[in-house]
């Protein structure tokens, strides 16, 4: 008996195990057709305040992210200034000209960009070096990716999850690239 309901449970496994496929290929061709479509934007929109709006809101809208923000490193190279945020919260913050020092450590977005590379926090209840923001007090998880250009840091994707373990390594590797789109 025990080898019947083996048998006829195998169908249903690897037919689960082809829905997760399915699931994962939509999912990413979800992503490449939102690196694309940053792309576009980036070669279309000239102002750049413009450009950066549109490429959070892209981003936190088809990614179902809680929050996007994107910083750019100023000319003393010491703070990362707010140039463009998704939603109420991104326009408040940047009313009032929210910025990060580059050099503090409870940061993120600080810390992606002095490392050069993606920083992932799957808990950030767990991280010392989180910064909480009184305007997302639901993030959960949160991805900084440094903007490079030329060899240079120039800035920071930031994205924000309210769910626990939201990020990948292939979140990383997409939002790298579209970071590399920008």
């Amino acid at each position: 008996m025990s080898s019947t309901t083996e048998i006829e449970n195998r169908p249903i496994a690897s037919q689960t195990e082809n829905n997760l496929s399915i699931e994962a290929a939509t999912l990413r061709a979800m992503e490449l057709e939102t690196v694309a479509q940053v792309s576009a934007a980036v070669s279309t929109i000239l102002n750049l305040d413009q450009l950066l709006q549109e490429v959070v809101d892209l981003v936190k809208d088809r990614f179902g992210l809680y929050h996007v923000h994107i910083y750019l490193l100023d000319s003393s190279k010491e703070q990362l200034t707010l140039a463009a945020g998704a939603g109420e919260p991104g326009r408040l913050m940047l009313a009032q000209g929210h910025r990060i020092a580059l050099n503090r450590k409870q940061s993120l977005v600080a810390s992606a960009a002095r490392l050069r590379e993606g920083v992932v926090v799957n808990d950030v209840t767990l991280e010392p070096n989180f910064l909480p923001n009184v305007y997302l007090p639901n993030t959960r998880s949160e991805m900084a990716i440094p903007l490079i250009l030329a060899d240079e840091v120039i800035g920071v994707l930031d994205v924000q999850s309210e769910s626990v373990g939201r990020f990948s390594a292939d979140d990383v590797r997409v939002k790298t690239i579209l970071g590399q789109q920008i």
